[in-house]
This record gives C-alpha cells, structure tokens and sequence, in this order.
C-alpha cells in the first residue's frame, strides 16, 4: 500500500523484531500532503500498539496498510510480515488503532463474490451482505470448495438450464477480500528496493539509497509488489537480471493511464496514486529510502474509471 521497509528491523543483539514509531511518523507526515490525516491520539496508539502485535506474533516487519471507512465507523489495517516479505503477510484490523483481530482467510470464489458487492462498509464486523450471480451450468463440473464456502452459497436452477448463486458474506470476510484485491492491484515498490534470493525469497535490500530524481519522475521506475502475473517470452527472460526484474510494470495496467505520479516540491517527494482505487496513494523521497503506501478510502472500485481517460 505502501511498504515501509525500516518500520521494523532486527538487530545483531536482538531476536525479536522492534518497531521503529520514528518511520510510522515520517510516512504519515510525508502522506499528509495527498490528504491522508490521523489525528495525535490515533498515532500515539499506533506507535505503541504495533509493538506490542509484532512481538506477540513473531513476525519480522510491520507496516501500516491504512483505512477504509465506513458509515458508522472506519476500520484500521495493519500487516505483519515475514522473512519472505512478498508471501509471507498477516492483516490485523482495529477500530482504535489499540486492539487488533486478525483478518480471516478468505477462499478466492468467495472474494471475487465479495468485490462484486456496492454497498459501503458499515463499521460492523457481524455485517452480512448477500451477493446474487449467475452459476454454472447443469453440465459444467461442480467447484471444489471447502465446506466453510459451501455453507455460505445457496444455487437454485434457472429455466434454460442454468443456475444462480447467492452468496451470503459478513463484513469481516468482505474485508478480508478488499485488502486482498486492493494488495494485488495497488501495492508498489521502487525498482531496486527488493530482491529475489537463491531460495526464491524475496527480501528487502538493505544498501537501496532511493531512487535518483530522474528515475523517481518516471512510471517505469515503479512495480506491482506481488507474484508475477506476465508472461515474458524466453528470449527476453534471459536479458533480465534474476534478482531484481521479477516484477510486473505498472504500465502493463488496464486502463491505461488509471496510475498518475506527481512531484510534491513542498515534501520533496513524488507521489503515485491509483483511480481503479481512489485513495491509494503512494510517496517516495528521492535519494532516500523512504518510501511508503496507504489506502484511505470506501474500499470500492472506480466503476467508471473507463469514462475518465
């Protein structure tokens, strides 16, 4: 959303990772400028909090993910990751930046219902919405599914031989699908600040300086912070370098031109923001390691992002 890479860290003479508030307040203060503002309190109760959660998990590295509002109340999500920072990933929500529940696990047939879903977020966990779709055919071959996402789908036969199915999903699992989607088609990283190990691992690099300002104005400069989706032809695999080019550009997006980067001359930083996902926002500091993302919206997709460009 959105990494902080110092948020925590090991030292030679600690075994438990500590959390660094220093780094939580530089990425807030440097997001301010796009308009995402949490008040003293909620920082104060973040700084003290997160500490607490990662050493309670053991996990390596935390990082906070941001805030999707709701129309009672808004949720606050963080994530804890492990050594291999891309795969191994924990998301904790709150509603007072002090107690955290982690997020359920949610099956993808189930997730790609939850997306399908228009209504805001209430702010209530025990919320349930109820998702209508086609379903497959009387002749197509049953989905496996687990029996948790059995019991939450009812079909009905259609005349013509069809089917329907209504999906009945609580908040909590809608939100677990929303963070999910929005990790996958948002989260970002500057070329350079991670690298793929022998182990196939994926690590954040400790020497990365930041990007130069020229390559910081640029698009290209920037990756999806996810596996692989592209396939790259054989011959031009072999041109790549191993370690560092197993991302997937943003340029590669639909629609074209859904990410826009602007200069911030008061901050000193370029920012990165997503219309697909209105509220993403992403901001570097050139020459510096800092970067970071956050989301800080309704948790719905821009519909008509295809009538914008």
């Amino acid at each position: 959303f959105f990494f902080s890479r110092v948020l925590a860290t090991k030292t030679h003479t600690e075994s438990t990772p500590i959390m660094r508030p220093t780094n939580l307040r530089d990425m807030l203060d440097n997001l301010e400028t796009s308009g995402f503002v949490i008040s003293s309190e909620q920082r104060a109760a973040l700084a003290s909090s997160l500490v607490t959660l990662l050493k309670e998990n053991k996990m390596n590295a935390c990082q906070f993910w941001g805030r999707i509002t709701g129309t009672s109340k808004d949720y606050y999500i963080v994530q804890l990751l492990g050594e291999d920072r891309l795969n191994e990933r924990k998301s904790f929500v709150s509603l007072d930046c002090m107690t955290w529940a982690q997020l359920p696990v949610v099956h993808p047939v189930i997730a790609a219902s939850a997306n399908l879903i228009r209504k805001r977020f209430s702010g209530n966990m025990g919320n349930e919405f109820v998702v209508t779709e086609p379903g497959p055919t009387k002749e197509e071959a049953p989905i496996d599914l687990p029996d948790e996402a059995i019991a939450m789908r009812q079909i009905e036969d259609q005349d013509g031989g069809g089917t329907t199915v209504t999906t009945t999903i609580k908040e909590e699992q809608r939100l677990a699908a929303i963070v999910g989607t929005i990790d996958f088609e948002c989260s970002v990283v500057p070329y350079g600040a991670y690298n793929k190990l022998p182990d196939s691992n994926v690590a954040a690099i400790s020497t990365f300086g930041g990007l130069s300002f020229e390559d910081a104005g640029k698009i290209t400069s920037y990756k999806h912070f996810r596996n692989a989706t592209k396939t790259i032809p054989p011959l031009e695999r072999a041109k790549l370098n191993k370690a560092l080019d197993f991302w997937d550009p943003l340029t590669d997006d639909v629609p074209h031109g859904c990410w826009t980067l602007t200069n911030e001359a008061a901050a000193k930083s370029v920012l990165l923001r997503n219309w697909l996902w209105p509220g993403y926002v992403f901001y570097h500091a050139p020459q510096t390691p800092s970067y970071a993302g956050v989301y800080n919206g309704t948790g719905l997709r821009n519909s008509d992002i295809v009538f914008m460009f």
